[in-house]
């Protein structure tokens, strides 16, 4: 049984509202959607231009109290917003000169509806990152990431990027000159865009039932974690829930919930039916679906694989590539409830 919830609202802060977040009777979340406008809190932050750190920008940040997690997450997933205004074209710095992000250990998403947004590796000061408003990156755990980003190329308009942390992370941030970079700060692997995104080299085990499952595009090695651009899709259920970002155009999901815009964010639940997936205008819309969305759960593969997934206590077996019986765990189920015993998760091994 699941049952729809209203989060109250103190006096001049923006509320979830009551299509936004779905429970079941055990207070799991089912769905959560992260609005433009449905935040709980706001607060200003310092930024600044990218050429002339002196010069502040208007920027913000906004927080949800919503927090999610699946099965086998080590901690409940938060996300943030930093909405910057127009330039005039030029690049801004979030947090001002020198100023970043800590990110926890279990790593970052990052989404943005700039046309061009660069992560920085605060402990070498490479710029180990860039993407765009049609692509995302990854930070591991333990990083300190520095955010520039593109204005809008519609004048007026402001960008926003959007930042899923496992656990809270710390902004060190400052108007007075570069902050220090605290020892703690260890090197950053980035991770960007579908080509790195869409396989997480860890071989999942099938737990549960599923008779007709659903296989990305591209022919995941291990497990199909990006994929972007989708295509609408029938009704279905994932293995590991999923979180989409709306790039281009909208999207719907769930009965009686208002689309996805431009810049948004929706978590759904491993186990939860729901569909089908629309998308307005098609062809035409843009929008990513990440089947890992807890980002402690990613791998960063190739010689770095194993010294990340030490990390990770949840995926220490993972194996680094697929035998040759192995066959891939998909991301998702179509089968209709109550046609199997047990819904399908794919879990570590």
């Amino acid at each position: 049984k699941l049952s729809l919830v209203i989060f109250t609202c103190m006096v001049g802060v923006k509320a979830t509202t009551l299509d936004d977040v779905l429970y079941d009777d055990d207070g799991k979340v089912q769905y959560a959607y992260y609005r433009m406008d449905n935040y709980d809190t706001i607060s200003s932050v310092y930024a600044s231009d990218y050429t002339d750190f002196d010069v502040g920008v208007d920027a913000f940040r906004v927080d949800w109290n919503t927090t999610f997690s699946i099965f086998d997450s080590p901690k409940e997933v938060h996300v943030s917003r930093y909405d910057v205004a127009y330039t005039d074209g030029k690049y801004s710095r979030v947090g001002g000169e020198g100023g970043y992000l800590m990110i926890p250990s279990g790593g970052a998403f990052f989404f943005s509806t700039s046309p061009l947004a660069y992560l920085e590796d605060m402990t070498t000061g490479l710029y180990g990152s860039e993407f765009s408003d049609t692509s995302m990156a990854f930070a591991s755990g333990l990083s300190c990431i520095g955010m520039n980003v593109g204005a809008s190329a519609t004048a007026g308009e402001n960008i926003s990027i959007v930042v899923v942390t496992s656990g809270t992370y710390d902004e060190i941030f400052g108007t007075d000159g570069a902050p220090t970079v605290a020892s703690e700060c260890q090197e950053a692997s980035f991770l960007t865009g579908y080509d790195d995104l869409h396989n997480n080299p860890v071989d999942y085990v099938v737990n549960g039932t599923c008779s007709e499952v659903l296989s990305g595009p591209g022919g995941a090695e291990d497990y199909d974690n990006l994929d972007s651009p989708i295509k609408p899709l029938v009704p279905h259920y994932h293995s590991r829930g999923a979180l989409y970002y709306n790039a281009v155009g909208s999207s719907a999901y769930d009965t009686n919930v208002s689309s996805l815009q431009v810049g948004e964010l929706r978590f759904v639940q491993e186990g939860y039916y729901y569909g089908p997936e629309t998308m307005d205008p098609w062809p035409g819309s843009t929008v990513f679906s990440l089947h890992e969305p807890d980002p402690s759960s990613i791998v960063i593969s190739s010689a770095e694989a194993r010294k990340e997934s030490a990390k990770k206590s949840h995926l220490e077996t993972y194996t680094s590539g697929p035998g040759s019986s192995y066959t891939p765990c998909s991301f998702a189920c179509l089968d209709t409830p109550g046609t199997t015993e047990t819904t399908m998760r794919c879990v570590a091994p």
